[in-house]
C-alpha cells in the first residue's frame, strides 16, 4: 500500500526591512524507503545505483525513484558527489559540512556534456558515488521510491 512522503523547504530572511523567502511543500506517493548513514573516507564509494529490471537493496528502478537526499553529517569536512547518467556522463557536486543535496526523481533527469552544445535529451541517473575530503565522514542517504 502506497504511503505519502511529505518534504518541506523553507527560506526565511529579512533584507533591508523586507521579509523574503517561501515555504515549498511536495508530496510523493511511495512504497519503499532506503535510509542509511554511511561513513566514507577519501576512497570513492557507491552510495546507490539504479537498474531498470533488478531493484534490490541499494539498487533502485530509475523511473520509480521519487525523491533522494544525501546529507553531509560531518562538522567540517566536505563530500563530493559524483552522479553518472545512463550515457556514462558524469557530474560532480560538493556538499559542505551539514548541507544536503536533493534529487526529485531519477528518470530523464540529467544531461552532462563537455563543450558548448548540450544534448537535447535528458537521461536517467544510474550511479551516485561519494568521496570525502577526509577520513570518517558520515553521510546520510535517504531514497524514496514507488513500486
Amino acid at each position: 500500500m502506497a504511503e505519502t512522503l511529505t518534504t518541506t523547504i523553507t527560506e526565511s530572511v529579512t533584507l533591508q526591512g523586507a521579509a523574503r523567502g517561501n515555504t515549498i511543500t511536495e508530496t510523493y506517493s511511495i512504497d519503499n524507503v532506503f535510509e542509511r548513514v554511511v561513513t566514507i573516507g577519501t576512497d570513492q564509494i557507491t552510495l546507490y545505483s539504479t537498474h531498470a529490471s533488478l531493484p534490490e537493496g541499494n539498487v533502485f528502478d530509475d523511473d520509480l525513484v521519487k525523491y533522494a537526499r544525501i546529507t553531509n553529517l560531518h562538522g567540517s569536512q566536505t563530500v563530493t558527489i559524483e552522479i553518472t547518467n545512463d550515457q556514462g556522463d558524469e557530474a560532480l557536486f560538493k556538499i559542505k559540512a551539514g548541507e544536503s543535496f536533493i534529487l526529485n526523481g531519477h528518470d530523464d533527469m540529467c544531461s552532462f556534456k563537455e563543450g558548448a552544445a548540450v544534448d537535447a535529451g535528458l537521461h536517467a541517473i544510474t550511479i551516485v558515488k561519494a568521496t570525502a575530503s577526509g577520513a570518517a565522514t558520515p553521510v546520510e542517504v535517504f531514497v524514496a521510491s514507488s513500486n
